[in-house]
């Protein structure tokens, strides 16, 4: 770990992921009871050193939101902008990334430059119960709330555009990583696929999604990582009473095997390193069974990535969503020896060759789709 950035993994204290309070939460908001911060200590937290370097580069334009959906409840986004690079690109087109489980957004700030170069507008978000959103962390016990969640980012970041006079029909590119690859498959299915629901009366007309870009996305549970189903039959027994519950261990250990990025990202202070829980553990089982019936609702232009030596998500899973989408414009890349972290970035050039590898399989996807 460079010295520049151990200030940040060393240094910043991590807040508590369960105070005791969490687990008498829903008694407590009977009676008109809070917690003092609904982020749980998170929205505290300094920006990580690439979010930093972002941020302090004088050509990009940095944009902070806070999206209400409750009285104490929100999803904070961010979005970065190099308008000199995107009139010379000659592109109006904004790139959402959604991360994975346990993670925030801000992950995505070492892979942004490319990206900004290209001439878009990159969007951010923290999913409810991760990063600088409310929510206890890496509680999500419906996972139609992250979904709902990155909608209400669209639409207020739609009417944003429309009330500084931006084009509100900028092309849109969804993309995400992981249980973000999940996320952003079935907001696609929900929201613009053939029976998603009518616009609302109160929501502005937002961008029709231009195309998803799925990165090792969570559409099966590769079997080194799925627990025991005896361990799930269990989790269901334990999941009414205790599903704040930290239960199963998840994906820890499998993302790589480089074990420099395991110890970064346990370092994190904005990560979440317990283990899941149960309530979020079911909530995945139940959204891979809804998403799995209706692959065939994902109609929009489609890039699939996914590495054969994934440990965490299976690319069979990838490669049936890519045959049961309903689109002409679609892609999968299987990424011969690349594990769960495809965008890995490495210790040097030579190291690096294979995340930039992925980047131009992503950018060079995008580029003739992002054009005015």
């Amino acid at each position: 770990m460079p010295p520049s950035e151990s200030w940040y993994y060393e240094d910043v204290q991590a807040p508590a992921s369960t105070p005791l309070s969490a687990f008498f939460e829903p008694i407590l908001r009977l009676v008109g009871w809070t917690p003092p911060d609904p982020t749980y200590g998170r929205a505290c937290l300094p920006f990580s050193p690439w979010e930093r370097r972002i941020r302090d580069d004088p050509k990009i334009t940095v944009h902070d939101y806070r999206v209400q959906y409750g009285p104490s409840e929100w999803i904070s986004y961010h979005t970065w902008q190099d308008e000199g690079a995107a009139e010379k690109a000659g592109v109006e087109a904004d790139f959402m990334f959604i991360h994975g489980i346990n993670d925030a957004g801000h992950i995505f700030a070492r892979h942004a430059r490319r990206f900004l170069d290209a001439g878009l507008r990159v969007i951010i978000l923290d999913l409810p119960g991760h990063g600088r959103s409310t929510g206890l962390h890496v509680y999500v016990p419906d996972m139609n709330y992250l979904t709902d969640g990155v909608h209400r980012v669209v639409v207020h970041h739609v009417q944003r555009d429309r009330e500084h006079g931006i084009n509100p029909q900028r092309k849109l590119f969804v993309s995400g990583a992981s249980l973000g690859g999940y996320t952003a498959a079935a907001y696609c299915m929900r929201y613009h696929g053939p029976n998603s629901p009518p616009p609302s009366l109160t929501e502005p007309d937002g961008p029709i999604v231009s195309g998803v870009v799925l990165q090792c996305p969570l559409i099966e549970v590769s079997a080194d990582s799925r627990p025991a189903y005896a361990v799930e039959l269990m989790a269901r027994g334990l999941s009414f009473f205790l599903g704040r519950l930290g239960f199963a261990a998840a994906n820890k250990g499998r993302n790589t095997d480089r074990i420099e990025i395991e110890y970064a990202f346990e370092s994190d202070p904005s990560t979440y390193h317990g283990k899941l829980r149960i309530a979020t553990g079911l909530a995945i089982l139940r959204g891979l069974t809804e998403l799995e019936s209706r692959l065939s609702e994902i109609t929009v232009p489609l890039l699939v990535l996914h590495g054969t030596s994934d440990r965490v998500t299976s690319y069979h899973g990838s490669e049936r969503l890519y045959q049961a989408a309903q689109t002409d414009d679609k892609q999968i890349e299987l990424l011969e020896g690349y594990q769960h972290i495809i965008l890995r970035q490495g210790d040097d050039e030579a190291d690096d060759r294979d995340r930039q590898r992925a980047l131009d399989i992503i950018l060079n996807w995008l580029e003739p789709r992002s054009k005015r």
